[in-house]
């Protein structure tokens, strides 16, 4: 199990990521910017075989 001190400086930090305004938009932000670059590399693996040009 995780030593106390790793785990309360863990609950800190992302109370500190979560709780301020500022910081929280940014996060937001880089989340939506890695779920389309996620979303993006899933599309093309799946429908990439459609780009092709026989």
């Amino acid at each position: 199990m995780a030593q106390p001190g790793v785990v309360q400086k863990l609950k800190q930090f992302l109370s500190n990521e979560l709780g301020s305004g500022e910081k929280f938009t940014a996060n937001m932000r880089l989340l939506k910017a890695v779920a389309m670059f996620g979303g993006g590399v899933i599309l093309i693996r799946t429908f990439g075989e459609l780009l092709e040009s026989s």
